[in-house]
């Protein structure tokens, strides 16, 4: 039988919950959540409204999922063009099909986003951006090529004549190198 009630417990670990049932005044025994996959790992809040396909007794069955309710909307936009997942924090994902955007909001104080892709991490913070490639950052190789900029030297031979090559060009060219492995 279908029967609504409120999350009172988890156990993330065994993908499990506990609900009461008002109508009965019962609170059930541990029922494993059902989710899309079993490569899916989300966790309903405590307190959220859910749905349950329980025996009659109701001593076994599964929770099938959270619900929408007056008290529970959606945080966001809504249409069938949004996909978005909130988290605990406030932090959350959004993907837009019509304006085809996937949107990453950090929460929180720092209200950090991460991405790692490979060997490329990009963290974005409220005041700073970090990228890094295989240990090397953006911001080392921008100071390091302020550096060389501020000590360029080149050798005019009289006024006016061409000048030769900088001084420093291995320093320049080795600066040059390690944005190249950045950003491909």
């Amino acid at each position: 039988m279908i029967k609504y009630g409120k999350l009172t417990n988890v156990n993330p670990g065994q993908m499990q919950g506990r609900v009461y049932f008002p109508d009965d005044d019962i609170l059930s025994p541990w029922l494993p959540f059902l989710v899309p996959t079993n490569t899916t790992y989300i966790m309903p809040a405590i307190d959220s409204h859910v749905v349950c396909h329980v025996d009659d007794e109701l001593e076994s069955g599964h929770i099938l999922g959270a619900y929408y309710n007056e008290s529970d909307l959606p945080n966001g936009p809504t249409g069938r063009q949004y996909t978005r997942i909130v988290f605990p924090d406030g932090s959350q994902i959004e993907q837009n099909s019509t304006a085809n955007t996937l949107t990453i909001t950090g929460a929180g104080a720092s209200g950090l986003v991460e991405i790692v892709a490979g060997t490329m991490i990009a963290k974005f913070g409220k005041q700073k951006i970090q990228i890094e490639r295989n240990g090397d950052s953006l911001k080392a190789i921008i100071s390091d090529l302020i550096t060389q900029l501020e000590v360029l030297t080149v050798v005019c031979s009289a006024p006016g004549s061409p000048s030769t090559i900088p001084v420093n060009i291995a320093a320049l060219t080795a600066i040059k190198a390690r944005a190249n492995l950045m950003f491909g």
